[in-house]
Order: C-alpha cells, then structure tokens, then sequence
C-alpha cells in the first residue's frame, strides 16, 4: 500500500484538477497536457506534478497531433517524448502472460470507456475516470509487475512514465499497444469473449490499424 503522505498528495491532486487552473482541449496531445501543467510551477514545487500528470494522462485523450508515417517512426517519436518509461514488446508481454514461473502483469487500459467497450486485453482494468485513477495508485504495490498500453502508446507511455516518478518502477509501456497486438493476430476481449475488433480512435490514428480490425461500437 502506498504511504499516507503519498496518499494525501493523490488527493491534493485530485482536488487541483477539479479546480479552474487545468484546462484540457477535447483531444489534447501528449505536449498539450505537459504544457498545461508548465502553466502551474508551484505544482511542480509543491512535488504533486507527476502526480498530475499521471492524471492529466488518464483524463484526456493524449492521441491528438499528426501521427508518423509508419510505426518505427511513430515508437520513436513515442520514446522521445517520454525518454524514462520503460517499454515491452507484445512478444515479450505475450511470453509473460503464458509464463508458469512468473507473476502475470497487470494489465491497465488506459484508453476512453467507449474504447475499452469495444475491446481490450483480456483481463485488463480499464483507467481513464479521477475514481478509477485514485483507486489503482491506491491498491497496486509499488514492485507489482504492472503493463500499460493504449491505441498505439502515446497516452499509456504518459502513464508509465509519471507512475516511473511517483516510486512505481516495475510498470511498461506496451509498444505499438493495443493496435500492434492486434495487428499480430494476437486476441481481444469484450465481456469475456474473444472478438475480432478494435477501436480505431479516429480516421487519422485508425490507418495504424489493420482496416479489417475496425470497430466502433454503438451500431458504428
């Protein structure tokens, strides 16, 4: 369990983001919600800026912006922005999923509910809501193998990332995330059962996408 002080400073987070001083835009990019916490320097004093941006993350829809041409581009351009989260592969993440000697991961969608709705990981929890948020910093071990992915990896990378500052260092981006995984033939879930879509986001993050696996939900 985390400590009462790291508790508080949850909180305290929780409570600044439902003040005025935090805007987000309807799609924000990965920069946009950095430069929003830029804005409030004595966030970042008073030591709750990971904390923020761990839930600037969740809370909005970091895939906006131009995405890359290809995928070599777009996982680099994924690790520059975010140079400390740690990553796997959907090789390696398959490999510990079926490992009999090892502790499963757990895994965190970090995507919207209409997304997660469609589809996801098999036993994936899904974060995107303040109370979603706050109950997983406050029921993971700080050394429980943990995987975070999204569409493709910006919005979980951010994740990854800030939980990497809060003390949290067993915890990975999964490269290419959701869409690669996929891609690969590998399964996904909806209430239990396998099925054969994925939520493309948009038109323009969607082309990462194999256009067979497309699914929107709500009739879409």
């Amino acid at each position: 369990m985390l400590c009462i002080m790291k508790k508080l400073r949850i909180f305290q987070a929780l409570k600044l983001l439902n003040t005025s001083a935090v805007r987000f835009t309807l799609n924000p990019s990965p920069r946009d919600c950095a430069s929003t916490l830029s804005t409030l320097p004595w966030v970042w004093m008073s030591g709750m800026g990971p904390i923020c941006f761990f839930l600037v993350g969740l809370l909005a829809g970091c895939n906006g912006g131009t995405p890359s041409s290809d995928w070599d581009s777009l996982k680099g351009e994924i690790r520059d922005e975010f140079p400390s989260a740690s990553t796997i592969t959907t090789d390696e993440l398959e490999n510990w999923l079926s490992s009999a000697e090892k502790l499963p991961p757990l895994l965190f969608d970090a995507r919207s509910p209409e997304e997660f709705s469609v589809s996801h990981l098999r036993g994936a929890e899904s974060v995107s809501s303040q109370r979603e948020a706050l109950k997983v910093l406050e029921s993971v071990e700080e050394d429980r193998g943990i995987v975070v992915y999204c569409s493709v990896g910006y919005r979980s990378a951010s994740l990854v990332e800030a939980r990497q500052e809060m003390g949290f260092r067993n915890v990975y981006n999964l490269e290419g995330s959701i869409f690669e995984w996929a891609n690969q033939g590998r399964p996904v879930y909806r209430e239990g059962r396998q099925v054969g879509t994925v939520h493309p986001y948009d038109e323009k993050w969607g082309r990462f996408l194999d256009r067979d696996l497309w699914g929107w939900g709500n009739g879409r």
